[in-house]
């Protein structure tokens, strides 16, 4: 049998972003911080300059193999009987008809399922692009505390308040949301704060590349209870939990008191950064597509039955989906015809009816006076 091209959809429309894209993925380029490119683009860059045998594409190939951006395929995408979709799946939910998911931490629960079926990868997410570490000037200063992410959904919520920004400032720190499109700059900070939020919540979808990247940029890191990083560490000198605002304060209390601790993280998590290399993570993905993947679509190809029994193991999931979908656009009209990220719609749709509930009880509150 032929051996299958292997293309990456990138699906611009999804989020459309101005060209002229990067050449290549070592130069910083803000489209990076955005789920689709980071893992479209950015892949394609790489594997395309590591000499796999690959296309970036804006429509979806009629067969082959392609890997798309989960949320990008249209609701009810069914592949047809040449087309192997390596769905990534990130931090949002499985596309039902996908025949093999790229996951992001080891613990994702798609590996709770029968694997024949599902088929999860890991595959980790590239580190961070034209990083700039902390600056050597800066020497023992412990001033700057910075948190790198998306706050929508990566940040607890205490530490948007105007009170933890006081709370901080009295052990003389400074508290800074970085700006997205200075993510690769930590020439400036003197420890990452990454809670995404306080308890115990493991997070079994999210990465561990807030934590790969504050090794890299020789920055100590305070973090949440998330699995990614537990699965990583080893002892206090790869970062500090804190499970509450006041052990928060607390781990900033012990760096600020203790210069020798801070020295020791740094040292330590330049040697721990070696760990997860460029090439560690393109091996993995090429594992993937000329192995996993290439043996995957000769069986799906030449076997009507398997392709049956896959669309039946599968209907029952697709079905659930759609009815959540529909759930939730019976209240949230605005969410119509939205890709297929039903993280993202659950958030914007808590957030609605959040703000309703203020609302209402600001109108309630009127009437009463």
């Amino acid at each position: 049998m032929q051996r299958p091209a292997v293309y990456f959809y990138l699906a611009t429309e999804y989020y459309p972003l101005p060209r002229p894209w990067p050449e290549t993925a070592d130069e910083y380029w803000y489209g990076f911080q955005h789920g689709l490119y980071c893992w479209i683009l950015m892949t394609y860059l790489r594997l395309r300059d590591s000499g796999l045998d690959c296309r970036l594409v804006e429509k979806i190939p009629e067969e082959g193999i392609i890997v798309c951006f989960g949320p990008t395929l249209p609701r009810g995408f069914i592949p047809g009987a040449k087309q192997l979709i390596v769905s990534i799946k990130s931090d949002t939910i499985e596309h039902p008809y996908a025949q093999i998911h790229i996951v992001q931490n080891p613990l994702d629960p798609l590996f709770q399922r029968e694997r024949i079926h599902w088929s999860p990868q890991f595959v980790p997410l590239w580190p961070q692009t034209g990083l700039i570490g902390r600056a050597a000037d800066r020497g023992d200063k412990f001033e700057n505390a910075a948190f790198f992410g998306h706050t929508k959904r990566e940040i607890a919520k205490e530490l948007l308040s105007q009170e933890w920004a006081s709370e901080i400032e009295k052990l003389g720190m400074k508290w800074t949301i970085q700006d997205a499109n200075e993510w690769n700059d930590y020439s400036g900070v003197d420890v990452v704060i990454g809670i995404r939020s306080f308890g115990d919540k493991p997070f079994y979808h999210k990465p561990f590349s807030k934590l790969i990247n504050a090794w890299r940029a020789g920055v100590p890191a305070i973090l949440s209870a998330d699995s990614a990083y537990s699965l990583l560490k080893r002892s206090d000198l790869d970062y500090l939990e804190a499970r509450s605002q006041s052990a928060l304060i607390e781990a900033l209390r012990r760096l600020q008191q203790d210069p020798a601790l801070r020295q020791a993280m740094i040292d330590n998590g330049f040697v721990r950064a070696q760990e997860l290399q460029v090439e560690d993570v393109a091996r993995r993905w090429r594992y993937v597509l000329t192995e996993l993947a290439i043996e995957e679509w000769q069986r799906w190809c030449s076997s009507e039955e398997h392709r049956r029994q896959f669309f039946r193991s599968r209907a029952l999931n697709a079905a659930r989906l759609e009815v959540e979908r529909v759930a939730l656009e019976s209240y949230a009209p605005w969410l119509r015809n939205r890709p297929l990220d039903l993280d993202e719609v659950k958030c914007e749709t808590r957030q609605y009816w959040n703000s309703f509930k203020r609302d209402a009880a600001k109108r309630f509150a009127r009437l009463i006076k």
